[in-house]
């Protein structure tokens, strides 16, 4: 199992849910937790797409102060994670047993409730069908858009997933922990059932790759 760079949670966590999208989806994202400089690295939109249970994309703006731009590419059992800036990259072989891909949006690993931790990029509505599908209440996120806001909570552990009402388009979702704010991921773009594009998920090209790594098996 290859768990997405957008969070990297520990290979033992247990997972009792598969996200799979039938079709291609792209998602643009940005971290809107309060407290981050807006100009800031952390703050720049990430671009995620993702097919099947098995292969994933994600493509981060580049980032001059470190001399990084970041690609990860899967398609398991095979990733790439590439660094555009100087075209140098690692290949990493997943050994399985399960070779899925994974695209977690909360942080936390371990410590977060079971079904919290099944919150993807890609299934985010599939979630609120089987765990919140009742909207808690309309809330007005200014300049009079308002959004469906579904909750759910697990010890001290909260998620709010706010959702267009007419398109069910993801807004925005943030995370609580004892009433305080974890994370917010903003959803700058949300496109659903694109026809699949294998260039997104091959080997990128015209990059110097070190020889491949196995990851431990689990």
């Amino acid at each position: 199992m290859i768990i997405m760079a957008l969070l990297v949670l520990p290979a033992s966590v247990a997972w009792a849910a598969e996200c799979a999208p039938e079709k291609m989806v792209r998602i643009v994202t940005r971290d809107a937790t309060p407290g981050i400089d807006p100009q800031s690295f952390p703050a720049l939109p990430k671009t995620l797409y993702r097919l099947g249970n098995g292969r994933g994309r994600v493509e981060e703006m580049p980032d001059a102060s470190r001399g990084v731009h970041g690609l990860i590419v899967v398609n398991e059992p095979d990733a790439w994670i590439v660094n555009l800036h100087d075209r140098s990259g690692r290949h990493v072989v997943d050994p399985g047993p399960g070779l899925i891909f994974r695209a977690p949006i909360l942080d936390g690993g371990g410590e977060l409730p079971a079904p919290l931790r099944e919150l993807e990029f890609g299934c985010e509505l599939a979630f609120v069908q089987a765990y919140a599908p009742k909207s808690d209440e309309r809330v007005d996120a200014g300049g009079g858009l308002m959004l469906d806001k579904h909750q759910l909570s697990r010890g001290d552990h909260r998620v709010a997933i706010l959702v267009h009402p007419k398109d069910r388009g993801i807004y925005a979702v943030a995370h609580y922990k004892a009433g305080k704010i974890v994370r917010v991921v903003r959803y700058v773009e949300y496109q659903q059932g694109l026809a699949p594009d294998a260039r997104l998920f091959s080997r990128p090209d015209g990059i110097q790759f070190a020889a491949p790594r196995p990851r431990a098996s689990r």
